[in-house]
């Protein structure tokens, strides 16, 4: 029993994080906290820091976005910092600035700490920072700070609704729904040295492809990827609307997602003989398949990062859901289908 209690505790997670990742985290804190004492570094005056705990991926932070807007748009502090693991990929109107979590030399200098999601993590974090400087869910499905509406989390809610007592705290008019890239947002992502052109995929000819369909369907649980069945008949729904396209397969560069999608692009390629299949998993970074999700036609994916991103991005797309929470709780943009799957 020991050992399957031990086992569990270390083992590998995607969204969960295990406790040897925790482990690092604390013991990194407690020796900056340590040595800070020694220091006697300054407290930087009506500074924020606003801190995403690790158990949050890529798209969490995607759907929690607005709290930067939320105290940014108070002009409460003077400076506004963000604290992360996964990159931060949404767009702002004003430069905003990132420190890894890692960094707790930097971070114990900020004066208020901000916690927009729960994490068992928070609890430790706010006693070695000062409970009195942290403000949001500490390790429970409220916020610690008094609210009129006293609001608590619930499993099916959408995401970012945790982010309402902090509208109030800061008195603010912003949305807590993510900010969906238009049009011109897109076309400035050309403008960077490290834009992807999908146009760089091109046929046996040489001849560019009219339409790009991008797919996405792993997920790090098992339990939770659409069937090959599900993926192929949305791909024969999709594919009733373009004359010719070609589809495009990302993921990352870990074992069991690079045997999936290659397992994937052979049932493609059996199942739609006329269709390029153009397989990408663990060739790109996360930016650069931003780039080429953002000029895709369309979007296939399934309850993973590169689907918030989609939805982000504002491009049209459908998601295979199958939870493990009701869809409703991911769906934020208004140019996504989501499917529940059983």
């Amino acid at each position: 029993m020991a050992k399957t209690f031990l086992k569990k505790i270390f083992m590998k997670r995607k969204s969960d994080v295990s406790f040897l990742i925790y482990g690092k985290i604390l013991f990194s804190l407690i020796i900056s906290k340590i040595i800070n004492n020694f220091q006697n570094k300054k407290i930087k005056k009506n500074s924020c820091l606003i801190i995403f705990p690790p158990s949050l991926g890529l798209g969490d932070l995607i759907m929690l976005s607005k709290i930067i807007d939320i105290v940014t748009s108070s002009k409460k502090h003077d400076l506004v910092k963000l604290a992360h693991l996964p990159p931060y990929l949404q767009r702002h109107h004003f430069p905003i600035s990132s420190v890894k979590l890692y960094k707790w030399n930097e971070i114990i200098c900020f004066e208020t700490f901000i916690f927009p999601s729960p994490s068992f993590l928070n609890l430790f974090i706010s006693i070695l920072l000062g409970k009195r400087k942290c403000k949001g869910y500490i390790n429970k499905n409220h916020v610690n700070f008094i609210t009129r509406n006293l609001y608590k989390i619930k499993f099916d809610d959408p995401y970012h609704f945790r982010l309402k007592p902090f509208k109030e705290l800061y008195n603010s008019n912003e949305s807590t729904s993510p900010f969906i890239w238009n049009k011109t947002d897109r076309i400035n992502l050309k403008l960077q040295k490290t834009f992807l052109p999908i146009s760089i995929f091109k046929d046996e000819n040489n001849n560019r492809y009219s339409r790009y369909i991008v797919l996405s369907t792993y997920n790090f649980y098992k339990k939770f990827r659409p069937s090959k069945k599900n993926i192929l008949n949305e791909i024969k729904i999709i594919s009733k609307k373009y004359k010719s396209f070609s589809i495009i397969i990302l993921g990352a560069n870990k074992k069991k997602e690079l045997d999936y999608n290659i397992h994937l692009e052979n049932i493609l390629k059996l199942n739609f003989t006329k269709i390029e299949i153009i397989n990408l998993t663990g060739k790109l970074s996360i930016q650069n398949s931003l780039d080429i999700i953002s000029q895709s036609n369309y979007y296939i994916g399934a309850n993973n990062g590169l689907a918030n991103i989609a939805q982000m991005l504002g491009v049209n797309c459908t998601l295979l859901f199958t939870g493990p929470e009701n869809s409703k709780k991911r769906k934020f943009s208004k140019f996504s289908k989501f499917i529940d799957i059983k």
